[in-house]
């Protein structure tokens, strides 16, 4: 577990416990709470499989006028 997570709470940044015991059953508390956070929150969207690509197709001839041709998407 890495010290920044379990130190963003300010209670385990300071030491506000007179014994060690106490302070080590609050590091625990936070670890076990910042562990089932992490294993129950849902799965983030950018893992969600993507639909497929569109194929790409090929562009529509426009005449504007006798002497000109633009290309336009379909």
């Amino acid at each position: 577990m890495a010290k920044p997570a379990v130190f963003r709470a300010r209670r385990n940044f300071r030491d506000y416990e007179k014994l060690p015991q106490h302070a080590e059953a609050h590091l625990a508390w936070s670890v076990m709470a910042l562990m089932t956070r992490r294993l129950t929150k849902p799965v983030a969207a950018w893992r969600e499989p993507k639909p497929p690509p569109v194929a790409p197709t090929a562009p529509m001839r426009i005449r504007l006028h006798p002497w000109t041709v633009r290309l336009a998407p379909v």
